[in-house]
């Protein structure tokens, strides 16, 4: 898709986790991604969805990854070191959690 000069595209991403914990207050929790692309520049799909890519084709050439298969990206050993790289470049989500506080809700934001 080509943009005009002025044009730039816009990703947008949130999942949303509902948790009960063990003493059964209920919390939930949004991670969420907004991302635009750069002016003349690289767009959000390409650093969003490319740079990942990338980093996970290095770790697997460098020998980061002790399994040989195909597989999902779900355990902890894949995903934190794509994850930690990619907020090291600034690419990250913003994570908050809602919580139920005496009778108040209460948000706590993570970046």
């Amino acid at each position: 898709m080509r943009f005009e000069e002025w044009e730039r595209d816009l990703v947008l991403f949130q999942q949303k986790f509902l948790a009960e914990l063990a003493d059964g207050t209920e919390d939930t929790i949004t991670s969420t991604l907004e991302a635009y692309g750069e002016l003349n520049g690289h767009s959000a799909m390409a650093r969003y969805v490319g740079v990942p890519c990338g980093i996970a084709a290095q770790m697997v050439l460098d020998g980061l990854f002790k399994e040989s298969d195909i597989f999902a990206p779900h355990s902890k050993e894949i995903c934190d070191p794509i994850r930690e790289t990619l907020e090291a470049h600034g690419m990250g989500l913003v994570e908050q959690e809602i919580t139920q506080l005496y009778g108040f809700y209460v948000t706590v934001v993570r970046s």
